[in-house]
């Protein structure tokens, strides 16, 4: 079940270049593994401490203003996230490029996560004011943002391959 409050409004980021996905709440997993592990990131020097890793559903909007009014279907979809770190202290959440195992992102004239096998757009993503491409979550309107402060331009998130390792190794110990 996802947090409530000013939680739930922290924006969810897009980054290209990250190959991981952050929460920052732990009410977002719908599966959850203690882990302890680290992450980097360009718009930070000092590493973030990872507390666990599991799946993320993300009811998100798939439709706004008069066509939600006029339309008679689903306004939102679910996208579900898998291998997402809890990392709490962490600026925003992240939705990295291993997202695209799963589905398609569009970020042309019109910003969409796309159903890989239909090819049909099952979630918007709009920009938030400080330029980062953000996913627009049920009850959420375009153009808003749950940032404050000093937003960096570009957030890309580093696990590095050696605590991916390490991760690796005590699933596989846990499964023998």
């Amino acid at each position: 079940m996802p947090p409530s409050g000013p939680a739930y409004n922290i924006d969810w980021v897009w980054s290209f270049d990250s190959k991981t996905h952050v929460a920052t709440h732990r009410d977002w997993f719908t599966t959850f593994t203690p882990l302890t592990s680290q992450i980097t990131s360009t718009h930070n020097s000092s590493p973030y401490a990872v507390e666990g890793i599991g799946s993320v559903e993300i009811e998100v909007r798939r439709i706004i203003g008069n066509a939600a009014k006029r339309n008679v279907g689903p306004k939102n979809s679910k996208v579900v996230l898998r291998n997402v770190l809890y990392v709490p202290d962490f600026i925003c959440n992240v939705m990295g490029n291993a997202v695209r195992e799963d589905y398609d992102i569009s970020i042309g004239a019109e910003r969409w996560i796309m159903d890989k096998k239909t090819g049909r757009g099952i979630g918007m993503l709009d920009k938030n004011p400080a330029g980062l491409v953000k996913i627009v979550l049920k009850g959420q309107a375009k153009g808003e943002t749950g940032l404050n402060g000093d937003v960096p331009e570009m957030i890309t998130v580093e696990w590095a391959d050696e605590e991916q390792q390490k991760w690796k190794l005590g699933r596989e110990l846990e499964a023998a």
